[in-house]
């Protein structure tokens, strides 16, 4: 099995938060959590940072993902970054051209630990598996064409969700 790469590490953070949740990485995470916190908590922890860096993340498990959902407070973040609050935005994702990876998501949203605009819609076309998508404006990406991008998804039977205003979230 070959090990992904990823290209926002951050995405990659919040995938791992899924797989630990389903049980993968057991050992391991026991062996990072053992690293003595960086800065009291206060910052990010280089190292344990590192050590799930260090992690194979194999295609087979991501697979396993069909519903993709990062949220400030998922454990991940706070394994990484003990006296995270949420808002700093070290940890927030940059680009969702990752979701590429994730063959066989069906159901996505993004609410936070999102950088605004960074999430393109229109990378959503590829995933066949996907039935519903829901965010708000203020992380889509100026760049897309949303009304198009929207009728492609729903014309598959896709139920798309975006709140806010356009250009101002």
């Amino acid at each position: 099995m070959v090990k992904k790469q990823f290209n926002d590490d951050n995405f990659r953070l919040a995938c791992l938060d899924i797989l630990l949740d389903a049980g993968h990485f057991r050992d391991e995470l026991a062996a990072i959590l053992a690293i003595l916190d960086y800065e009291d908590g206060w910052e990010v922890n280089p190292n344990r940072m590192k050590a799930f860096r260090e992690l194979s993340i194999t295609q087979d498990l991501l697979d396993e993902i069909t519903t993709f959902a990062p949220d400030g407070g998922d454990d991940i973040y706070f394994h990484v970054f003990p006296k995270w609050g949420g808002e700093e935005d070290e940890l927030y994702i940059h680009s969702f051209a990752d979701l590429m990876l994730l063959r066989n998501l069906e159901r996505l949203w993004i609410f936070a630990v999102a950088d605004q605009g960074a999430f393109d819609l229109s990378l959503l076309a590829s995933l066949r598996r996907l039935k519903a998508v829901e965010t708000d404006y203020f992380y889509v990406s100026a760049g897309c064409d949303v009304d198009a991008t929207v009728a492609v998804l729903q014309e598959r039977g896709v139920e798309v969700t975006i709140h806010g205003k356009r250009n101002n979230g």
